[in-house]
């Protein structure tokens, strides 16, 4: 939840910010003095730190009509998060794409490796893997230092993985 009257000026917003970049869904709060225009600005610097989040604005009279369980498991038509652009202050991505079908047991070591090094500058981490021996895709998703890797719906179309890390600093991170 993002409080629009303070948020420039928290003594959080560092914190906020993190929270933001791993949020599927962000909700303003105290925003009913807020102009249209001033609305606007607010969102937009919300998408550009994290521009996959649904961002709802929402006054004291509608917070009963929050859903949260609609946003537990979104379905996206493609896996656009590996498109993310945008940054906010020390907020940035990387990107690692491994072009050959990946060997899961010794990946597994490796991400788990690397996410425990990093969990305090890696904030979000999401991929798409291509596992030897496997018909379906595979997908990364990760906060801090815990990660999860789940049987996608799609079945392999390329020996590509492809992985995306945000967070502050963030290291070349190679794999092998």
């Amino acid at each position: 939840m993002v409080d629009a009257l303070n948020f420039e000026n928290s003594p959080e917003k560092e914190i906020t910010i993190k929270q933001l970049v791993v949020a599927d869904l962000v909700l303003v709060s105290k925003s009913e003095n807020l102009s249209v225009v001033q609305s606007e600005i607010l969102k937009e610097t919300l998408q550009k730190i994290n521009p996959l989040a649904e961002i709802d604005f929402f006054k004291l009279d509608k917070w009963s009509n929050i859903q949260l369980d609609s946003v537990i498991k979104k379905h996206r038509a493609e896996y656009d998060f590996a498109c993310f652009s945008g940054s906010h202050g020390d907020i940035s991505s990387r990107t690692l794409r491994l072009n050959q079908p990946l060997k899961k047991e010794e990946f597994i070591h490796w991400i788990s490796y690397t996410l425990d090094i990093y969990k305090n500058d890696i904030y979000r981490t999401k991929g798409i893997l291509c596992f030897e021996n496997e018909s379906y895709e595979y997908i990364l998703q990760g906060v801090g230092g815990s990660f999860e890797i789940v049987e996608g719906e799609k079945f392999v179309k390329s020996e590509t993985s492809v992985i995306v890390f945000i967070g502050k600093k963030i290291p070349v991170i190679q794999f092998n």
